[in-house]
Formats: structure tokens, C-alpha cells, sequence
């Protein structure tokens, strides 16, 4: 965890780098589980299998992250396999 300070006035965010300790930040894996519709065990296999969460889950668990205080590092969720939406692809 890194602590960042802000001297534009904004509030100060904790920034996370480990698997753990964004678990730790949303209230444990319970709440994770919760959070993502998915049991326990899910959480943790994500984590031996991955090493990371699955990208699905990337914006509800970065909304709540940022509502207590914490900016995740992005290599934490897999991306990979995730097709980036081409400009025709959004406008059909």
C-alpha cells in the first residue's frame, strides 16, 4: 500500500498493489463475495488460478475501492481474452 497525498485539496487516496490487500479494503472475502455474486472459494481460486480478479468485476469493485479511500493498481484484474469494442462495433 502506498499512501498518496494530494495538494489540490482532493482527499487522500491509498493506492494497492496486492491481491490481499484489495480484499482486505473491501471488508474481507465475504464481502467480495458478495459484492461479485460468487462464494468464497470463487474469491480465492481468482487468486491461485489468476492471480488476479477476473475484469467482469473491475468497475463495481473499483466504485467501492474509491468510496473507502483506495485506487487499485489495474494489473490487478485479468484483461486478458477481454475484446476492446471497436468504434462500429459501439455504433451498431
Amino acid at each position: 500500500m502506498t499512501d498518496t497525498t494530494s495538494g489540490d485539496g482532493l482527499p487522500r487516496k491509498v493506492l494497492l498493489f496486492e491481491f490481499d490487500d484489495v480484499v482486505r479494503a473491501i471488508g474481507g472475502v465475504g464481502k467480495l463475495a458478495k459484492l461479485t455474486h460468487c462464494n468464497r472459494s470463487t474469491v480465492w481460486l481468482w487468486k491461485s488460478k489468476a492471480g488476479a480478479f477476473p475484469a467482469k468485476h473491475y468497475h463495481i469493485m473499483r466504485e467501492v475501492l474509491f468510496e473507502q479511500g483506495y485506487v487499485a493498481d489495474l494489473r490487478l484484474w485479468d484483461f486478458t481474452g477481454v475484446r476492446k469494442k471497436s468504434v462500429a462495433d459501439v455504433a451498431a
